[in-house]
Parts: C-alpha cells; structure tokens; sequence
C-alpha cells in the first residue's frame, strides 16, 4: 500500500462491490440521458464534454479513485493525481437515420453491461450516441464499487449544469485532481445499528423449521421456499451475457397509473411491484410449480441518514418481500400452458388506458399493495436492523460470494426505481405531452434511461426505473442469459426468454 496514494479502507458493502467487481460478477450501472443541444454546440467531438466532465469530478470525489487490493478483503480506494477524459469518453457513429432511438439505445446497452473497465483509471465511462444533428444519448456507466443509482443522477444534474453555463468552451485535455479526503460510507457502525434479534435471524431462521423460528421470535418471512420461483441456480462460472430489454411509459399513461394509485394509498414502486408478480404468474408455465415470488427492492438510504440527494457513494440497503401468485380469474384464456393478460392494462404502450380501478388490481390486491408501501417507507425511515448492516458480520466478502455459485437464488425478481430526474432551477418543466427538458439556450434532457449488468449470483431479472419531471418514464429489464431456467430442449431457451417480455410493456 502506498500510503501517499492512500484515502480509506472500504466499507463492508463497498467490499461487497470490489470483490463482485474483481471476480468479474457484476460490471457497469448505467445511468443514460437523452440530451438535447444548441447548433453551435458539436456531439461528436470528445473535447465538447470534456469541460462537464471536469465539474462532475469536482463535485464527486468517487469518480477520481482507484482501487486498491481487489483480490483480497481488506481492499482499499487510492487517489489519482489526474484524469485523462481522453481514456474515458467514446463516440460512436451517427445512429442510421432510418433506426428507432429506443433500438439503438437498447443495442448501446447490450453492448456496454458486461464490458469491464480499465484497471489504470477510475472506472467509468461515458459512451455518446449521437442521435441527430442536435440530440445525443449520453450513457454514464460506472463500477458498483463508486456509487449506487443516484451517483447516475449527480453525474448528469452536474453535466448539464455545466452545459447551461457554457456549452461552447472546451475543457482540459488533463484534469488535476486535489487530494481530498473520501467521505465517510453509509455502512458505518455507528450509523446502521443491528440488534440481537435481527443477527440471529439471520444467522439461525434459514436452518430451522419454521415453527421453531416463529417460537423463538425470529421472524423472516421473505426466505424462498420449495415452490419459490427463483429462476435458474446460480452457474459454477460466468460465461453468459447479460441481457437488456427496454420499454417505455407515456407520461399520460404515468400520471393516469400514479393518479389511481393515489387513491389506494400506494405508491409506483410498490404498484409495479405487484404488476410484476401478476406478469409473471401470467407468463410462467402452469408446471413450474410457483405459487409465490420474492421481489427484492432496493431502498435509498440517504434521507434517513440526513445526506444531501446528491450524495456520492453507495447509501442503499434493500427489502425483501414475499408475494403470492396472483388468483387468476376463471375467464382469463390461456395458451399453451400460458395465461394471457387483458387488453386493459396500464401502460401498453398502445394508448388503451384502463377503464376502472379494478382493470389495474382488484380491490384485495390494492390492499396487499398499500401494505407494500407502508413497509418501504418504514423501511427507509429507519437506520436500525438493515440488511446491509448485516455485511460488517461477513468474515469474506469473497468467500461469500464463491458459496453461493451453483447454488438457489435467493429472490424472484428486483426493482429498483431510482425516481425522477428533475434538472436543475434554470430548465423548465416539461409538459406531459413529452416535450424536453430544456432552457432558453437549447440544452436539455428528454428522458433518463437506467440499466445494470444481469445479475450473475442475484435475482434472475431486475427493472430498472427512471424518469424525468413530467415525461415518459423509462424501463430496462435486464437478466443474465440462462438466468431464468427457460431453456428447454432443442437450444429454445433464448426464444422462450424473450417471450416473457411480450408482457413487459404492460407493467
């Protein structure tokens, strides 16, 4: 260890990161945006974005480490003394003018998820899309091991920031980093208690029969049972890809789902929460022998912290819920062993809006939902017992994350919506018929689109949420090719992968 280079040890759940990281489980979180442009200003030129980049590694100090002992479990983050944006942005060519944004956006993904970074500069990117002569979607991909979600959301609220004082002036070809202290991570001792009773949940609920537990107190109700859907188990190795699929929600559809929810007293996490469970009870074969999921949800951890939104670093925990199938009515069709959804579902993308509250869940199922989002808040009101507390307990993030290959997963699905982008006060709203997000100068941002690596050793899918004040909101499902355990004979696994995701559009 060079100790000039030095700045701290990583967290429990830093380390949790590095090593997935180095042992090649997980690459690059996405965080893009769709960005538009006054004529002067020229996206296929590197040196346009070298200027923004510049204030954005002033304003977070994660993006101008390295990281040091990946290997082992004392790793460590080490300042750089500069940054070469050179090594860091990438332009690709001009998107064919007969190809759909969402295509190309969608391929930009495929193609970036799983490419792993450099191990002599910091560990993100920025790859540019040019769209047209005055769009570009801009993809901001970053190792795990920096920041969570909303380190996305800085990026871009600081790069357009910068772009709305001036668009036109170049920044350095060398970017000087001041040695600065790293700010202190979420996972503290201090800050994130664990009681007894939580510690030994966790440690004794998996091993005992269920009556046991409930009889000692130690309650953990969101374990996977034998008729759990887990997908595939984990591989011994990782050889397949990741795999994305993206959709999009008008924003007329949004704010109509947002509106009904309201009045249920629920939220769009929870909302799309169950909508999951419904699509997948609906797409899973009738011999899959499933009667419940487990939806895994991560939550932001920084109001109840009382950290800035903005916060760099990684500052979330997660919830693990148990969901029962959904009861499907008798007149639902099916076909083939697959039960087909109706026509009236929200956010179809074909512009059919549901007619009644109970087109979207029946009465029962918005109670169940109500409850899904008392528990969220309550959850993320709180620093006591989180699980990513638990971490600090670990002896060997490596070893830990070595048990689990070929083993069962441990959850259904993820959803992780990391909420809405609002630019910063210059920009105007947007208005719900979709118009950008942008000032008087000409620059803006249209949509945000966020994406993670198919999770290798986690669930077998994730949605990933975002969307921008007043617009569309954005979607990608993303899984690791094999994950779902569809693969059948005769090399039809890929085939029945995708066909889940006739459904995706209706969440």
């Amino acid at each position: 260890m060079n100790e000039k280079d030095f700045l701290r040890f990583a967290s429990p759940n830093e380390q949790r990161t590095i090593t997935r990281k180095d042992l090649g489980l997980s690459d690059a979180v996405t965080i893009g945006a769709v960005y538009t442009f006054p004529s002067s200003f020229d996206s296929t030129s590197p040196r346009s974005y070298f200027g923004p980049l510049a204030s954005c590694l002033k304003a977070n100090p994660y993006l101008s480490v390295l990281l040091g002992d990946e290997s082992s479990d004392k790793s460590w983050y080490r300042t750089v003394n500069t940054v070469d944006p050179n090594k860091h942005v990438t332009i690709l060519a001009v998107k064919p003018a007969e190809e759909d944004a969402s295509s190309a956006i969608q391929q930009l993904l495929q193609d970036n998820l799983d490419l792993p970074f450099e191990d002599d500069c910091p560990p993100w990117r920025l790859v540019v899309l040019p769209l047209g002569t005055s769009t570009a979607f801009l993809s901001f991909a970053f190792s795990h091991a920096l920041g969570d979600g909303n380190t996305g959301f800085s990026f871009h609220h600081n790069f357009i920031s910068a772009l709305q004082s001036d668009a036109k002036t170049s920044g350095p070809q060398i970017i000087d980093i001041p040695k600065a202290p790293l700010p202190e991570p979420c996972d503290t001792l201090s800050r994130l208690t664990i009681s007894w009773t939580c510690l030994l949940s966790a440690i004794l609920s998996p091993a005992l029969p269920t009556f046991l537990s409930s009889l000692l107190g130690l309650h953990n109700s969101s374990l996977p049972d034998t008729q759990t859907w887990t997908g595939a188990p984990v591989p011994t190795a990782r050889t397949n890809r990741s795999r994305v699929a993206l959709f999009t929600i008008p924003a007329s559809d949004l704010s109509q789902a947002l509106t009904v929810a309201r009045s249920h007293s629920t939220k769009l996490t929870a909302l799309t929460t169950h909508l999951i469970v419904r699509a997948l009870t609906l797409s899973l074969s009738s011999s899959a022998n499933t009667n419940n999921f487990i939806a895994s949800i991560p939550l932001n951890m920084r109001p109840a912290s009382g950290m800035p939104p903005f916060e760099g670093g990684n500052w979330v925990s997660l919830v693990d819920e148990k969901h029962p199938s959904f009861a499907l009515p008798g007149s639902q069709a099916t076909t083939g062993g697959n039960k087909t959804l109706p026509a009236t579902d929200i956010g179809s993308g074909t512009g059919t809006s549901p007619s009644t509250d109970a087109d979207i869940l029946s009465p029962a199922q918005w109670t169940t939902a109500a409850s899904t989002t008392r528990l969220l808040a309550e959850r993320a009101g709180t620093l006591h017992d989180q699980p990513v507390g638990l971490l600090r307990y670990v002896s060997s993030a490596r070893k830990w994350a070595l048990d689990r290959l070929g083993k069962k997963r441990g959850v259904s699905f993820e959803v992780s919506n990391i909420g809405v982008f609002v630019p910063p006060a210059s920009t105007t709203t947007a208005a719900a018929t979709g118009e950008r997000q942008g000032d008087t100068k000409g620059v803006g941002i249209e949509r945000v689109v966020f994406a993670q690596p198919g999770a290798f050793a986690g669930p077998p899918l994730q949605f990933n949420l975002a969307s921008v004040k007043g617009g569309d909101m954005v979607g990608t499902v993303t899984w690791s090719a094999g994950a779902l355990g569809l693969e059948g004979g005769g090399g039809g696994g890929g085939v029945r992968e995708q066909g889940m995701w006739r459904y995706r559009g209706r969440l």
